[in-house]
């Protein structure tokens, strides 16, 4: 529960449990004097545990319960009669947000903060070998006595807010409380620096002496072990201690042969720390930590002298069942397992220092921790400046040892820009510049910076969202466009907590009240299937760009709606329970690789003319542990089982840290008259590793596309490209055949006419022109797309895909136009979106391809960008053209809906169907 973890030479009381417990809605304690009769606290709460979590409170949005002032907590214990003598502490392992204590009636202090653990010294308050009252005042807000925000703003600045009290500022003894018994001299802080080059920890020990004695002729012992094994190195030296004193020792302790810590070989030491006077130990306690170096070399972030590419996950602490942190490290250890099992190596977490446990399980697994104070805004900075320096003291004091820990920014987002005149900009900067110094004069091996998300200076390494610093490490801040999955109603009750799910059961209303109850699965699934493709894009783009050195991908898990940011956030990885979605740890751990095989095919050119082949380039970024120097470029490419070509060449060294081309794939002319998907698999082997990567790519056959059609086909779209492709189609003219079919762009009278009369209409729509445009990865704030493709509908037949338009529907998709012809009519190719409506999230239908009877006729509608893509670089394109061509002249064009020509102006108005 502290930076130094006691010993067997401290006596421990945990206080965990139950405790008297009473909202104290006028904050009348102190006329009531609730301090020294707690009694009166009639209700029961568990510590640790927010309140809010345990039923205090009224219903607020999508909290079950919600409360903001004071409480009261007390409890009577009874302290061991062998404590006589010693020095007694009440240890508190973490409260929100302002807390004070009492012992038997009289105050014990008081702290302001919620990041640490903090300490009361009560050894003349307590009364060992007898019942002592422990009581404790928590307020949760500044201004405990104004009416309870209804509604929270997200630029409220009165409480200090982060992304841990995003949803609401929790309120409680949210970890574990204990009395702590030691002897009056005793070991206060230790601070471990290491150094690798020659194994040696130097531990800096604070000590102080609350006794009446001198200590004179002491010594401060160090003894050092691999954490759980025996001891390696020690080292003594001598201190005086006073009475009524402190003091300090540096310890130096050389460790040969000491084995590192690292991401993939997390080493763990344990320092055993005594103060002691010969055989006597007045004081003793333990410290894990690592050997461990961190440090920055032009853009480079070194750990250990190597070059690391941060491949790091976004956390905003969603805690939807109770509010507040896990207090239990195996919780952090399974999570983090997870991330790691997805290829990632760091962690940041947004406007929060994570809890102690969390650090010791990082430890442990080998993640790299970025920890911020908690200031979600640059807004938040100076009304609450005293305060923060407080807390960045206290969490260097508390965490500064964990090897895990490489990285320190005071909040996220400075926006300079929202700071309206230039002296308010200076005094922001100045008091960024005083924060920064006092970190590293904290902790000098630290690297820090002012925030994430700007280039503010000062910075020992970049997170910035747009630009770049120069000559200093960049990292990507909350990358990844903020795509997103459609929301999994299928969760709804798993929701057992505190957080009541309106976003989710408003969107199963949706659903079910437009009758989609049976499909939206299906969509869903698919939503992920799209999140996963963008997701791999946005990874291999960055890593093509040396500047970086890593990422901060947004985020891991999805965060819930209703909260200050208004509508859910379901970018993540896994789920708001840590579950999986759509990427797989295989895949994970692939595009998430510290060595990665990449190509120079952009998400819209993974196609080609089976006849003509393909080349494509391909590069390696290399952050291993070593540089290729003899590597091997192997790639195969295959259809289902079968091997349509292969290569191996060698490649060109690639440094460590670079990013480096390896060659080149040649794939030749291939034969046949049928439309391929196919994968692509690219290795690089060197000193018997094997680094893969692998994609799809799409074939399709020039030999067979429609040369000529019985059925009389006119076109009212100007398109010399359409003319080109298809010789056969003629201009409209002013009649046409009412026995052939029609190609336009958009409906007018004639075109309605030759519908009523039984004609056929192939309806190629102009971007835009009936309906919304829309992109294939969505960039909207929180977007989403759920397609799927009715792989029965002879329209599509021989068009490779699985029921899901892949990076084959890339330049189809991109600029094309989604559109409703009518609710009742099925797409052919279609689904859900989801965007952004002001704060809210919307589910709105999207249909790209469709089919219709109109009076006698026939309309095939179609949304896709296929106009604008009839060239040479875009096989896709006429080929679906031609597929849609073969069926509308075809016998098989019989549409099962129907729509009242009068309808069809409408389709010039978007579909829009909002979730409320």
């Amino acid at each position: 529960m502290t930076a130094a973890t006691a010993a067997a030479q401290r006596l421990h009381l945990s206080l965990d449990g139950e405790w008297g417990f009473e909202l104290d809605r006028q904050d009348a304690g102190q006329k009531d004097s609730w301090f020294a009769t707690p009694d009166k606290l009639t209700s029961k709460i568990t510590v640790p545990g927010c309140w809010q979590a345990q039923g205090f409170g009224e219903p607020i949005g999508v909290l079950r319960h919600h409360y903001e002032g004071v409480a009261w907590y007390g409890r009577s214990i009874a302290v061991p009669s062998e404590w006589r003598g010693k020095k007694i502490d009440l240890v508190v392992g973490g409260a929100f947000t302002y807390t004070t204590a009492y012992v038997n009636g009289l105050p014990a202090g008081s702290h302001d903060g919620f990041s640490t653990a903090f300490r009361f010294d009560v050894t003349d308050l307590i009364k060992p070998g007898g019942a002592n009252l422990v009581v404790f005042r928590v307020v949760n807000v500044k201004n405990p006595l104004q009416p309870v925000r209804r509604t929270l703003s997200a630029r409220d600045t009165t409480d200090l807010r982060g992304a841990l009290n995003l949803a609401a500022p929790w309120g409680g003894i949210y970890r574990g409380v204990e009395l702590e018994a030691r002897e009056p001299a005793s070991v206060e802080r230790v601070a471990i620096t290491t150094e690798i080059q020659n194994p040696l920890a130097e531990v800096e020990v604070s000590f102080k002496n609350d006794g009446d004695a001198d200590l004179t002729n002491a010594a401060v012992e160090v003894s050092i072990a691999p954490r759980g094994a025996q001891e390696c190195a020690r080292q003594t030296v001598s201190v005086n201690v006073p009475a009524g004193t402190t003091g300090s020792a540096k310890v130096r302790v050389a460790v040969p042969g000491a084995r590192l810590w690292s991401t993939e070989a997390p080493n763990l030491y344990e320092a055993r720390i005594s103060l002691k006077k010969g055989a006597q130990i007045f004081d003793q306690v333990s410290q894990t930590f690592g050997f461990r170096e961190i440090k920055t070399n032009g853009t480079h972030i070194l750990l250990n002298g190597k070059p690391v590419y941060l491949r790091g996950y976004g956390d905003d602490s969603s805690e939807v069942l109770t509010g507040a942190p896990p207090h239990s490290k195996d919780i952090y250890l399974e999570r983090m397992r997870i991330a790691k099992g997805l290829g990632f190596n760091a962690v940041r977490f947004h406007s929060t220092t994570p809890v102690e446990e969390c650090f010791a399980a990082a430890d442990e697994v080998g993640m790299l921790v970025g920890a911020e104070l908690p200031v979600v805004y640059q807004e938040f900075l100076l009304p609450h400046k005293d305060l923060l320096r407080s807390e960045l003291v206290r969490i260097i004091d508390t965490h500064r040892n964990h090897p895990s820990w490489f990285f320190f920014t005071l909040g996220n987002e400075f926006g300079l820009q929202r700071i309206p005149d230039a002296k308010g900009k200076e005094v922001f900067l100045n008091a960024v510049s005083e924060l920064v110094s006092l970190a590293k004069q904290r902790y000098p091996q630290m690297l820090v910076s002012s925030n994430s998300g700007y280039l503010v200076p000062p910075m020992d390494v970049a997170v910035p969202y747009r630009g770049l610093a120069e000559g200093i490490p960049n990292i990507k801040h909350e990358y990844g466009a903020y795509y997103s999955t459609l929301p999994d109603i299928s969760l709804i009750p798993k929701f057992t907590g505190l957080f009541e799910p309106l976003w989710l059961s408003t969107a199963k209303t949706w659903v079910e009240s437009n009758g989609m109850t049976g499909d939206y699965q299906s969509y869903q699934r698919n939503s992920g299937r799209l999140y996963a493709l963008g997701v791999k894009t946005f990874l291999e783009k960055l890593r093509t760009i040396p500047e970086f050195t890593g990422y901060f991908y947004w985020l891991i898990n999805d965060f819930p709606g209703g909260t200050l940011e208004g509508g859910e956030w379901n970018w993540g990885w896994l789920d708001l329970f840590w579950q999986p979605k759509q990427i797989t740890p295989h895949d994970g751990q692939e595009m998430n690789a510290a060595v990665l095989p990449m190509i120079d095919l952009p998400a819209d050119s993974r196609t080609f003319w089976l006849e003509d082949g393909k080349k494509i380039e391909v590069s390696v970024s290399n952050f291993g542990t070593s540089p290729i120097q003899k590597g091997k470029l192997v790639w195969e490419l295959t259809a289902g089982q079968r091997k349509l070509a292969s290569g191996e060449s060698a490649m060109p060294p690639v440094p460590l840290g670079s990013i480096s081309n390896a060659g080149r794939i040649r794939i030749s002319g291939l034969s046949g008259e049928a439309a391929l998907e196919m994968d692509l698999t690219v290795s690089v082997r060197s000193d018997g590793q094997h680094y893969r990567n692998h994609w799809k790519l799409w074939g399709f056959p020039r030999k067979g596309l429609m040369r000529s059609s019985e059925t009389p086909v006119f076109s009212l779209i100007k398109s010399a490209a359409v003319k080109r492709w298809f010789p056969f189609v003629r201009d409209g003219g002013e009649g046409g055949d009412p026995a052939g079919v029609l190609v336009a762009s958009e409906f007018n009278p004639r075109i309605v006419n030759f519908l009523r009369s039984g004609g056929r209409v192939l309806l190629l729509a102009e971007s835009g022109r009936f309906g919304g445009r829309t992109a294939y990865l969505p960039s909207s704030f929180g977007g989403a797309q759920g397609l799927r493709i009715d792989t029965s509908h002879p329209a599509l037949r021989s068009f490779p895909n699985d029921g899901f338009p892949d990076l084959q529907f890339y330049s189809l998709m991109e600029g094309s136009t989604s559109f409703v012809l009518s609710p009742e009519l099925a797409p052919i190719v279609g689904g859900l979106r989801m965007t952004r409506a002001g704060r809210d999230n919307v589910l709105t239908r999207a249909y790209f391809l469709s089919e219709t009877k109109v009076g006698k006729g026939r309309l095939l509608f179609c949304g896709l960008n296929l106009r604008h893509n009839l060239d040479e670089t875009s096989p896709e394109a006429v080929y679906l053209l031609d597929r849609l061509l073969r069926y509308v002249v075809s016998a098989e064009f019989q549409p099962t809906g129907n729509l009242a020509a009068e309808k069809l102006n409408e389709i010039r108005v978007p579909y829009t169907e909002m979730i409320h």
